[in-house]
């Protein structure tokens, strides 16, 4: 598809998500950065962020905010980087193609 830069439209990114609709959302980043990760590999090799980066993601909460909050924003950031890695490493051993997929679901066929 092509993409087009339009300055003046704002997006709004709020959903209202339960659980499990989270952690889906999370998995389907996952599957999708498998390909992103994928792609810039060919041009500067697979980089994945060190494990100071989890580290200092999931302390911030406790840095920034108090109390119970700080806990419930570290879970929830603990969930969405399982379930984006979970999505990753699923997406890596599949296989499968986010643009067959795509295709499969316009033509009624199942994506190989």
């Amino acid at each position: 598809m092509r993409l087009a830069y339009a300055p003046d439209i704002v997006v709004y990114h709020q959903h209202a998500l339960q659980p499990m609709s989270f952690c889906r959302q999370h998995f389907n980043h996952g599957r999708g950065a498998h390909y992103f990760r994928r792609a810039r590999a060919q041009n500067a090799g697979l980089r994945l962020e060190p494990l100071m980066f989890y580290r200092r993601l999931l302390g911030y909460p406790f840095l920034a905010l108090q109390g119970p909050r700080a806990l419930t924003t570290a879970a929830l950031l603990a969930m969405a980087q399982i379930a984006t890695g979970f999505g990753f490493i699923c997406e890596a051993i599949t296989g499968t193609s986010i643009r067959s997929t795509e295709a499969a679901g316009r033509t009624g066929e199942r994506a190989v």
